[in-house]
């Protein structure tokens, strides 16, 4: 072979390489992607569902097996009621009526609870794994119905202990949320039933959907011996929902007493703290069940994940306001907002689990992202 011949040989193989690299999908383009149809509960922008969102694409951009995301967005925390989701499965029945998919993986109680009631008509025989959802029942589930995924399971039992602790002369757990939807449902009862077993002297007050103008005025008047739960997002008197951070805040900024939750999105905004849930980790763990479905791993061989994966985790900030200090905290404890004098670390590098390793495999594999329908 001719220098020249060599020479022109090298060239071509490096720009192959090169465009492979510009290209989606790169040096994976003829491999044969697995269409999913991911279908969130809530709407992009809330914190708890783009969690769940990242959470997904974080691991499926480092799998082996390579997968087509099309995402849609039930919305049903603006628009609660049945009368909607009946709308919305027609809908979603045209919008998806040329898509075919070999995955349905929904998020939280009103994804899960559409596409159980409506699966014949949507997804056929198609597997569905799920995440998010509250007040999980095993033994509502067979190996027939085709269906696995991760449980969300509340610490209250373990959040109420270290609230105890750390305010040992509480008489009164005051319950504020709403009742928006599914979820919101569930959360309740998963709450109200862990209370029950709890066995506490605690007095139990509930202050649901009422709006964020009244209820400032409200944990305005509380007083030491008082603790506050909050289970969800919370609205104001015209009925505009709050996300997330602006409920926590909102909440926070005429309130005497701590505030304590069950999920990280809280976290950072006035909340003390908790043994809280991560949306990210749900995501990531839903999507680890999805890709064993689709490597041929059959179904009936994945259980539900509901092993207790929650963090203790608190806010310095908050934890000052109250003069308590960390070694009054479980020993397994992370805190954001260190003092000066700690190595920084952010919130959510707490909920790493093993990404940071994938990543360092050097797995160049894109996901390809679009909403259910052309």
């Amino acid at each position: 072979m001719s220098f020249l011949t060599t020479k022109l040989l090298r060239t071509m193989i490096l720009v192959s390489l090169w465009i492979s690299l510009l290209i989606p999908g790169g040096l994976h383009a003829q491999e044969k992607h697995h269409n999913i149809l991911v279908l969130h509960s809530y709407h992009a922008g809330l914190v708890w569902t783009d969690g769940l969102q990242k959470g997904l694409e974080q691991y499926f951009a480092n799998s082996p097996v390579p997968v087509h995301l099309y995402v849609d967005y039930m919305d049903t925390k603006r628009n609660p009621g049945k009368e909607y989701l009946q709308r919305y499965s027609t809908l979603l029945q045209y919008k998806l009526r040329n898509l075919d998919f070999d995955l349905i993986l929904v998020t939280d109680n009103d994804a899960y609870n559409l596409a159980v009631q409506y699966r014949d008509d949507l997804f056929a025989s198609r597997p569905i794994v799920f995440c998010g959802v509250n007040d999980f029942h095993p033994e509502k589930f067979t190996a027939e119905q085709n269906i696995t995924g991760v449980a969300e399971d509340l610490s209250v039992e373990e959040t109420l202990d270290v609230a105890l602790k750390l305010q040992p002369n509480s008489k009164e757990l005051i319950l504020i949320g709403s009742r928006l939807g599914a979820t919101d449902l569930a959360i309740n009862q998963d709450i109200e039933r862990s209370l029950r077993r709890y066995g506490h002297g605690l007095k139990i007050t509930t202050w649901r959907d009422i709006p964020i103008e009244k209820l400032q005025k409200k944990v305005a008047t509380l007083k030491p011996g008082q603790l506050i739960f909050l289970s969800s997002v919370l609205t104001r008197r015209d009925g505009t929902v709050l996300s997330f951070r602006e409920s926590i805040k909102a909440l926070r900024c005429n309130c005497p007493v701590p505030i304590y939750s069950f999920w990280d999105f809280f976290l950072g905004y006035g909340l003390l703290g908790g043994k809280l849930i991560s949306s990210e980790a749900q995501g990531r763990e839903a999507a680890r069940l999805a890709e064993k479905i689709l490597s041929g791993v059959p179904i009936n061989q994945l259980p539900v994940i509901t092993g207790d994966a929650n963090v203790y985790l608190f806010d310095d900030v908050e934890l000052k306001r109250f003069g308590i200090s960390a070694s009054q905290l479980p020993a397994s404890s992370q805190r954001i907002n260190k003092p000066a004098g700690f190595y920084p670390v952010a919130k959510q590098d707490f909920w790493l689990l093993g990404v940071a390793g994938g990543a360092a495999a050097g797995s160049d594999r894109s996901v390809a992202v679009e909403s259910a329908y052309p």
